[in-house]
């Protein structure tokens, strides 16, 4: 994940493999879920959301 900290609105970067294909979810600290703003099929770009407590993010594959 870079950055690796931040605060709320700013923009962070997902690396990993098969998002495209996927309606993945990205939560932050305290549950908040992110939106996502670009999907490809290596990385996910999220905008950390209002109410985040804390990083890092956790993220959840729909089919797991």
């Amino acid at each position: 994940m870079e950055p690796a900290f931040g605060c709320a609105g700013r923009q962070v970067v997902i690396t990993g493999t098969n998002f495209a294909a996927t309606d993945a979810v990205v939560r932050f600290g305290g549950g908040t879920v992110a939106e996502v703003t670009d999907r490809t099929d290596t990385s996910l770009t999220v905008q950390v959301p209002a109410g985040a407590a804390d990083w890092p993010a956790g993220g959840r594959h729909p089919r797991r």
